[in-house]
């Protein structure tokens, strides 16, 4: 159980012809910027399933998020009791990346029924100055999985397994208007801290575009407003990434994992022009204007299983993307991996 506080100190759902995906970033790491980016799967693939015999995750395991911490990696996942409806989160740790064992204490964030009735459809979890906090969005009563929450809620911990203590008020709240770009739930959230900051980049599940928010205590978050758009759908805020036309994802971009690099920030993402999804490669010198590398998605799955973006974490002087794999009945199959490769 979670309970509110007034004062502290201090997510994916891909909703279109495909459906819902399964982190984000944990801390600032900083990655190369490349000239060329190439993804190598590792051979024993998955690395991370649901226990069948643990009824909270028996559905299975998604929306992972990796953390160093204390010498290791933490990976935070969302276990599922059933499809790939709401749920709760638990973490397991590895000490090479590849390797992971899950906590015995699992699930560690389980937000009582006023604050999410039906548990929790996305949250991303990151480290700020010895502070762990947990972004998610409430799954209201009475609604379809799909309908989650526009609010973002926070919570924090001092601690990997809590306790959590959840904020009264949201760290980034519905949209303003029903018009806006980004009304509704945001379905997969990314988040760094840097001594300037936090920024959080959001992909808003309507219109399938990325946006970006920041903030100076992890609390309160400001979206990107570009006071040159005027339209209806740009008056509040804007996005700072989407599907490109005549692209191999001019249908939709989602879950983007993105993090800073010593030159400016990488983002790997989700997207497509049909019902495969694939991951695909952009960078941008200021987190807003972004170029995407070639003209191919980095990594499609050969019999069109779908790959969603997960987190991104360095070990050893090796960089890896976690992400998840879906059939086309929507079934989560488990965590893969693949070394990333700077050129």
């Amino acid at each position: 159980m979670n309970a509110r506080c007034p004062k502290l100190i201090v997510s994916a759902v891909l909703i279109v012809v495909l459906a819902l995906a399964l982190v984000p970033l944990a801390g600032a790491q900083k990655g190369p910027q490349p000239l060329k980016v190439t993804l190598t799967p590792y051979e024993n693939n998955p690395i991370l399933t649901p226990d069948l015999d643990s009824a909270w995750e028996a559905g299975g395991v998604g929306r992972v998020r990796v953390i160093p911490y204390d010498g290791l990696l933490y990976m935070f996942y969302h276990g599922y009791s059933s499809g790939l409806a709401a749920g709760k989160v638990g973490y397991a740790t590895s000490a090479d990346g590849v390797n992971w064992t899950k906590f015995e204490g699992n699930p560690i964030f389980v937000p009582d029924e006023v604050i999410a009735p039906n548990g929790v459809t996305n949250y991303s979890i990151v480290l700020n100055d010895d502070i762990w906090l947990l972004y998610f969005s409430p799954w209201p009563a009475g609604k379809a999985w799909s309908d989650f929450s526009g609010d973002i809620l926070v919570a924090t911990a001092p601690s990997p397994g809590g306790p959590w203590t959840v904020a009264e008020e949201p760290a980034l709240p519905e949209s303003a208007s029903p018009t806006d770009w980004d009304w509704g739930g945001r379905a997969f959230y990314s988040i760094t801290f840097s001594p300037d900051g936090g920024v959080l980049f959001f992909n808003a599940a309507r219109t399938m575009k990325a946006g970006r928010a920041t903030s100076s205590d992890g609390l309160h978050w400001t979206k990107y407003d570009d006071p040159a758009t005027i339209s209806t759908l740009y008056k509040n805020s804007d996005p700072i990434f989407e599907a490109a036309p005549g692209a191999w994802d001019s249908l939709y971009v989602s879950q983007s994992v993105v993090r800073p690099t010593k030159d400016g920030w990488e983002m790997f993402y989700a997207g497509g022009s049909g019902r495969d999804s694939m991951i695909g490669y952009a960078t941008s010198p200021d987190g807003i204007k972004w170029t995407r590398l070639g003209e191919s998605p980095l990594l499609a799955d050969p019999t069109h299983k779908l790959l969603f973006p997960e987190a991104i974490a360095e070990m050893n002087g090796t960089h890896y993307l976690y992400y998840a794999v879906v059939s086309q009945a929507f079934i989560p199959e488990g965590i893969a991996v693949a070394e990333i490769t700077y050129q």
